[in-house]
């Protein structure tokens, strides 16, 4: 007899031996596409076994029913699946996640149509929904072929079998590496060893002034932002990004960032203005000062948005390694603000943005720093800093840049207005004119200038700058000590309007 023939009675029609098994795989029940030899038929095993009745299905077998339900689905007309389709492959996925199977080829996997069935598409072509529903019906208009996994899949599964997340396809990041000088350590223990160099949190305000200066900015301003956003998580770029939805410090200044800041902002333990000597700060070095408030802070500078997280705990989703702690986004993408406007939603109206108006957002003009205060509940799992940043220490930490506002501007070439506002807690989203608190503006003009007579002293000045041009001609940019400037400082807080006037001038120390 042949082993195609039809003999054996199970589940109520005769079968073939060879197309059961006498047991499924541990924990995976195939029932519903393949069946199992009735335990009557048991004592029987070794000659069912003769007629090709397998005792089980290897790793490969069970791997290859979703391959032949897909050529099947193609030979279909539409290429829909059945439901017993449908729930055996959803079996086979979660078995692969549960029993930690390796898989290796580009296996199917169901998803769902643009008419709400099924069928299966290679796992490369398939994304794991992660954002809103509303998100996912506009997808469905869109012109990229994406196919959306069946809703029965856990992301566990998602995760093991290496599917993308819609969330991460939709922003297409730019994974950012935070780059180490000198002796490896990690990223956290580096940081964390800087601040010990930076100890005080009011380097923040010199450092984040200085690197205005060194962009050539003629205005730096600061907000302190006391709104608590309570955005639905799928709003958000990582539901873990709520924790940075509260209090934060904008820092604005007018000038963009340049390739090359974008390159030094993510260096770590070297100083990347060293050999410049019209830099005065410490542009990558003195930066890693802001982690003394917050774990996670965030750029924006023309159509570009980096946000840093070395701890790695709030962009999970979209960052998979250490090494690589940090995200940027193109924000040319209209779609960014569709489908994330809680994520987008605070920088409305701060310094000029807006990112709310039809059609894609023109290059902000400006560079736009976001250094959300530090919780306690990121306090509790920082690798960087452990202070916490509640609404009195914010307070405290603002006057840093309230005392002494009239000299901040003092020796800057450069920046000219200098600026702090308020928004407070009860405001609204996008804050309204009223809601915005100016505590002070300072703004800086120069009077005159002089020449130096020729003198005795003034030849030794000129013979040191001009040695000191040999080695950078772009030295007397730093210190020109041939003139003297009387600048005017002007400052309005409290509703009082200050003026200073101020003799300045450089030189160099010689014998």
């Amino acid at each position: 007899m042949s082993k195609d023939t039809c003999w054996l009675w199970s589940h109520n029609q005769f079968v073939a031996p060879q197309n059961l098994v006498l047991d499924y795989p541990s924990n995976l029940d195939l029932s519903s596409y393949i069946g199992k030899v009735p335990k009557e038929f048991l004592p029987y095993k070794n000659l069912l076994c003769e007629f090709g009745l397998r005792k089980s299905l290897s790793d490969q077998e069970i791997v290859g029913i979703l391959h032949s339900i897909k050529k099947s689905i193609e030979g279909r007309q539409p290429p829909l699946t059945t439901s017993s389709e449908i729930k055996v492959s959803i079996e086979i996925l979660n078995w692969l996640w549960r029993e930690k199977k390796t898989v290796q080829d580009d296996i199917p996997v169901p998803v769902i149509t643009k008419g709400g069935q099924f069928t299966l598409k290679p796992r490369s072509a398939t994304v794991f929904c992660d954002v809103s529903k509303e998100g996912l019906d506009e997808l469905q208009y869109s012109q990229e072929e994406i196919h959306v996994m069946h809703e029965e899949i856990p992301k566990a599964s998602a995760d093991w079998l290496n599917i993308r997340l819609l969330s991460t396809h939709i922003l297409d990041p730019e994974l950012v590496g935070i780059e180490q000088c000198g002796q490896f350590e990690p990223i956290t223990m580096r940081i964390k060893n800087i601040l010990k160099e930076y100890d005080e949190d009011s380097d923040i305000f010199k450092e984040l002034i200085q690197n205005a200066e060194d962009a050539g900015a003629e205005a730096c301003k600061f907000l302190m932002d006391f709104r608590v956003l309570k955005d639905a998580p799928e709003s958000l770029i990582d539901p873990d990004m709520a924790l940075c939805q509260g209090p934060c410090l904008w820092a604005f200044n007018n000038e963009q960032f340049t390739a090359e800041d974008w390159k030094n902002i993510v260096r770590v333990g070297s100083a990347s203005k060293e050999d410049k000597l019209e830099k005065i700060g410490k542009f990558g070095l003195g930066f890693n000062t802001v982690y003394h408030v917050t774990d996670v802070p965030s750029i924006l500078s023309g159509n570009s948005l980096l946000i840093l997280d070395p701890n790695v705990t709030h962009l999970k989703k979209h960052i998979k390694h250490k090494t690589n702690p940090g995200i940027k986004l193109d924000l040319s993408l209209q779609r960014h603000f569709r489908y994330f406007p809680g994520q987008f939603g605070p920088y409305e109206r701060i310094f000029d943005c807006n990112f709310t108006k039809q059609g894609p957002p023109a290059p902000y003009q400006g560079t736009l720093i976001k250094l959300p205060f530090r919780t306690e509940e990121e306090a509790f799992i920082s690798e960087i800093s452990k202070k916490v940043y509640h609404n009195d220490n914010i307070i405290s930490f603002q006057q840093h840049l309230t005392n002494n506002s009239q000299t901040h501007l003092l020796f800057l070439k450069n920046v000219n207005t200098l600026s702090l506002q308020k928004i407070s807690n009860n405001a609204s989203t996008p804050p309204r004119d009223e809601e915005m608190e100016t505590i002070f503006t300072v703004s800086k003009t120069t009077v005159s200038k002089m020449k130096i007579p020729d003198e005795a002293g003034l030849s030794k000045q000129n013979q040191a700058e001009t040695a000191l041009m040999k080695h950078d001609g772009k030295s007397k940019e730093v210190i020109d000590c041939s003139t003297v400037n009387i600048v005017q400082i002007t400052s309005q807080q409290s509703g009082v309007t200050q003026v200073q006037s101020w003799l300045l001038y450089n030189c160099f120390g010689t014998r």
